[in-house]
């Protein structure tokens, strides 16, 4: 049952985060077709990965348009920022960058589970506490960010 519930889990978060269909995932994980999509409808997959996806991109638009609206600013007062609008400026372009090149869960599940497999190789047993860890950690980031979102 255990070894199901993290394939479960792994199956959620490549479809969530990894913009895998469900057929792919099915291949991957050594599943049935119906058993992703049963998981999938249950755990309503669709409705996760709209708000996930959702999430960072309306973040980094709102931050863009609170970017330009400064520049905007600045513009108008002869082109120099004073210390204020530049830190506010330093702080926006900051956390764009932040955004944009931080890896995102499906980078991190992808590398997680290729080393899981390379590690099965060597040592069976550590393979499988490793993955039992991972999941929790790829649980967690996907908490951060519903929690980052609201």
């Amino acid at each position: 049952m255990e070894k199901n519930d993290n394939k479960r889990q792994i199956a959620r978060t490549l479809f969530v985060q990894g913009g895998m269909t469900q057929k792919e995932i099915a291949s991957k994980l050594e599943v049935t077709e119906q058993t992703i999509s049963r998981w999938a409808k249950k755990d309503h997959w669709d409705e996760l990965k709209k708000n996930v996806m959702s999430g960072k991109q309306e973040i980094l638009r709102s931050l863009y348009t609170e970017l330009q609206k400064l520049q905007t600013i600045i513009e108008e007062n002869g082109g120099v920022a004073d210390s204020k609008q530049a830190d506010i400026r330093r702080k926006l372009i900051t956390d764009i960058r932040q955004l944009e090149t931080r890896y995102s869960v499906s980078q991190t599940v992808q590398i997680g589970m290729d080393f899981c497999e390379f590690l099965k190789e060597i040592d069976f047993d550590l393979a499988g506490k490793i993955s039992r860890y991972f999941q929790s950690f790829i649980d967690e980031q996907i908490e951060k960010q519903k929690w980052q979102k609201e």
